[in-house]
């Protein structure tokens, strides 16, 4: 993914890390958006990360987008920035005018993240492409507090879209999701160690008991090996690849979000469920999001799917060319 040196990364790191500040946590969760955020990341041009440049946006690949992506799941930034992103630039490739504000993008009119200030709802379907209000959608809160919103029903015409451009959208909200997810992964295993270097018992930190360090050796590898597929499935959505690693992110992310979340309140204890402290912020967000994204099993299956009764060597060449 992005390098942090990146300029585009840096803008996002100023940005997000001036606004996503752990006390913020408890009061966007009972619904006060931070306009002031939201207005800034439009200002620096984060909300059109994904728009070319000759339509006034950065033109930023996919790997750039799961780089943000990942920085705000890591700061738990609320609202729906990985739909606005994909949302404005599918409006644009649509030849439809761009909307303001925060955007939320249905699949197939399935539910989609969205926010208090969100205006405009995207529903993508095979047809095509249509926008409505999201004043007239249905909202409800998941585990995490976060704003769903399931699109009315609508008599209005789809703007037709090319099926690659349609297929882009599609991979691009999953691995924005996906993103979101390692970010929150990133969090909690910071958080993870920083209490167990710090919280002492019988005379020494917890960290120094064998038990504990084999936890935080599980919870790390399994980050990081979630970091590598998500990476792998960055590079494979900018080439236009069948979604196989989409596939696979989503399964490593579903198998070590439920791991992660009890190693992490293991180590923490009591204190990782009060409300002061924001560790439950992080679990409760990936563990909605990990029903959101389906199961791994699922994912599991649709990798199966693929490779069942292809020739001898088509999994291996496959794992070389994605690798």
């Amino acid at each position: 993914m992005t390098s942090e040196t990146d300029p585009v990364f840096e803008a996002a790191l100023a940005v997000l890390g001036d606004h996503c500040q752990p006390h913020s946590l408890a009061a966007w969760e009972a619904g006060d958006m931070p306009q002031a955020l939201w207005r800034d990341l439009d200002e620096t041009g984060l909300l059109s990360l994904l728009l070319p440049e000759d339509a006034g946006g950065i033109g930023a690949g996919a790997d750039t987008f799961a780089g943000i992506l990942r920085l705000a799941g890591r700061l738990a930034a609320p609202g729906p920035l990985a739909e606005t992103c994909v949302g404005r630039w599918l409006t644009h490739a649509a030849g439809l005018p761009v909307p303001a504000g925060a955007m939320s993008l249905s699949l197939d009119g399935n539910e989609a993240p969205g926010g208090a200030d969100t205006e405009t709802l995207g529903v993508l379907t095979d047809g095509g492409l249509v926008l409505l209000p999201a004043a007239g959608s249905t909202q409800r809160r998941n585990l995490a507090g976060e704003v769903r919103l399931s699109p009315a029903a609508s008599n209005l015409r789809p703007t037709a879209l090319p099926a690659e451009q349609a297929a882009r959208a599609r991979a691009l909200v999953s691995l924005g999701r996906a993103a979101m997810m390692l970010g929150a992964l990133d969090r909690v295993l910071v958080l993870s160690l920083a209490h167990a270097n710090t919280r002492v018992q019988f005379g020494r930190p917890i960290g120094k008991f064998h038990a504990v360090q084999q936890n935080m050796a599980v919870l790390a590898g399994g980050v990081a090996a979630a970091a590598a597929v998500v990476a792998a499935a960055a590079r494979d959505v900018d080439a236009g690849g069948p979604g196989l690693l989409l596939a696979a992110a989503r399964a490593r992310l579903g198998e070590i979000s439920v791991e992660a979340a009890g190693i992490a309140h293991q180590v923490h204890g009591a204190i990782g469920t009060t409300r002061e402290y924001e560790l439950h912020f992080h679990t409760r967000r990936l563990s909605a999001w990990r029903a959101e994204q389906g199961t791994p099993r699922a994912a599991r299956r649709l990798l199966a799917r693929r490779f069942a009764g292809a020739p001898a060597g088509v999994l291996w060449e496959t794992l070389l060319a994605t690798g």
